[in-house]
């Protein structure tokens, strides 16, 4: 468990698809969190489902905030919240 809280984000300008560099990302920031790999690899999953629906959207912000063992994933299209997870770390 990490004891401090920190904010990552990750803008996408334009239908950029979800590629490689930000499953990487999603990957390390949860694994960093204590996930276990199997929650890491539905979560990217459900990333990626979340990201390419809102394909056309002029921004899409994808932000990861960790606190006290559990991280916020949460992408943003322009202005509206589409989709929200937390993460749990599998290893308290």
């Amino acid at each position: 468990m990490f004891a401090s809280e920190f904010l990552f984000s990750v803008c996408l300008s334009g239908s950029e698809a979800f590629d490689d560099i930000l499953r990487d990302v999603a990957r390390t920031v949860l694994g960093q969190v204590g996930c276990a790999a199997p929650v890491i690899t539905d979560l990217v999953k459900q990333l990626g489902e979340a990201v390419a629906s809102v394909n056309g959207s002029s921004e899409v912000r994808v932000q990861f905030r960790g606190h006290r063992g559990a991280c916020d994933v949460t992408v943003h299209a322009d202005t509206r919240q589409v989709w929200h997870t937390r993460a749990i770390n599998s290893n308290p």
